[in-house]
């Protein structure tokens, strides 16, 4: 007798928004595709502006007829930007960055799907990996500061100061959710800075049923993703790219990929000011859960600058996401307002409102130098899980790291409902000083 599968998940939608999603599925029909949060629905992609300028040197041509050859990848403003980055490295030959490393970026990006909305496979690797990112509204590209857990953010932040620094991080998620991650960073002498990540969500026992709702006795969903990071820096310009082997296991069905995040950070020689970019999940699946499943990669385009004035102890910080696509509001056309005469009042978006869901302000007070505090508003996270007329802390959140010699204990809460919230642990260990 063929069985089925029932999961119960919980309404809670988050930045992944969603733990316990209700997943009915038997053999002929697709397993564990979650149902998709507020964040993740969207417009589709826009038409693609007239082609790239061949401009740009090497990495310019090579962007131009990787557009040509598949124009529905990104819309052309991202690829401008990567452009210009192909330039600087074409036209200013002391950043002595190697150009092979845009090439196999777009490699991997023959099967990205560059749409928000719809079904998306994989959505933990949009939580939040540690405290100090979580603390910084989930998302932050240019945040390191000798912290291992930066390079699964963005991994051009991977540096030599980071080395033999181990962190450990365990988020309490929704219904009953755990979430643990965990980092390594180590600098060889001949082959330079390499990183290692390891992330897991358990959710739990769920009870497996028959057709008729028999209790047949119970089985366990969980995700994880394993990290190898490396990154070069030549002058202010760093370079970096994340390999993951991802998977998803629900009872005897399992779903894997093999993705890969490419990005780059600037940093000027002097002033504290830092320009990050960063393209994630790029890659293919290797296997679905079912011959059917072909859900969307959870693809991120992020971009973000930090900046500290000289005599301020206050460091600023402002992330943009989602920046291949324009629209990522999701309107519930369920709703109807009227005004004190009674008329229907649209229901629209303003583009206002349609271009600030793509930022996320953070700042970080330098109260010490063993101890600081940060704060940060995600605009994105508040509109879609804010409720009307009812106050909250729904896209705020705030943190706190406390520095040893040899260990930094984080500590961050992130509001994202009327519902409650999520607070997050970490340790950062100095291995070198510990171990002698």
């Amino acid at each position: 007798m063929i069985k089925f599968l029932k999961i119960n998940f919980s309404n809670i939608n988050m930045e992944m928004r969603y733990k316990r999603k209700m997943i009915e599925c038997n053999l002929s029909r697709s397993v564990g595709r979650p149902h998709p949060s507020p964040a993740e629905r969207g417009a589709n992609l826009g038409q693609i502006a007239p082609p790239l300028s061949r401009r740009g040197g090497w990495g310019g041509r090579f962007l131009y007829w990787r557009w040509r050859a598949n124009p529905d990848l990104l819309p052309q403003w991202i690829l401008a930007g990567l452009n210009g980055f192909a330039f600087v490295t074409h036209h200013y030959s002391q950043f002595k960055i190697n150009k092979n490393i845009l090439l196999i970026f777009f490699l991997f990006s023959t099967q990205a799907n560059a749409q928000l909305g719809g079904w998306n496979s994989f959505s933990f690797l949009k939580i939040a990996p540690d405290p100090t990112t979580s603390a910084l509204g989930g998302i932050n590209v240019t945040k390191s500061e000798r912290n291992p857990n930066a390079f699964l953010q963005n991994p051009a932040l991977l540096d030599s100061s980071q080395s033999q620094l181990l962190g450990v991080n365990y988020l309490p998620y929704f219904a009953g959710t755990n979430y643990l991650s965990s980092s390594y960073v180590h600098s060889f002498d001949k082959i330079g800075t390499w990183g290692l990540g390891v992330q897991y969500v358990n959710y739990g026992d769920f009870p497996l049923t028959d057709p008729t709702g028999n209790i047949q006795g119970t089985f366990r969903a969980s995700d994880y993703a394993l990290t190898l990071s490396h990154a070069r820096r030549q002058g202010n310009i760093t370079f970096g790219g994340n390999i993951k082997w991802v998977g998803s296991a629900i009872e005897s069905y399992n779903a894997m990929a093999l993705l890969m995040d490419f990005g780059g950070v600037f940093r000027h020689p002097k002033a504290d000011f830092i320009f990050g970019m960063v393209a994630k999940n790029i890659g293919f699946r290797i296997s679905d859960f079912t011959t059917s499943d072909s859900p969307d990669l959870p693809l991120d385009v992020q971009m973000g600058v930090s900046y500290k004035p000289q005599y301020m102890p206050a460091r600023f910080s402002l992330t943009a996401h989602h920046l291949y696509q324009y629209d990522i509001a999701y309107l519930d056309t369920k709703i109807k307002k009227r005004d004190l005469s009674g008329n229907l009042i649209p229901n629209e978006i303003a583009t206002t409102d349609k271009i600030a869901m793509h930022f996320v302000f953070g700042t970080e007070l330098l109260l010490s130098r063993n101890f600081n505090v940060m704060i940060a508003y995600n605009y994105l996270r508040n509109r879609e899980l804010s409720q009307q007329n009812i106050g909250g802390l729904s896209g705020f959140s705030f943190g706190f790291n406390v520095k040893t010699s040899f260990i930094t204990l984080s500590y961050s809460y992130a509001g994202y409902h009327a519902a409650g919230g999520l607070s997050n642990f970490g340790v950062v260990c100095d291995l070198q000083r510990i171990i002698k």
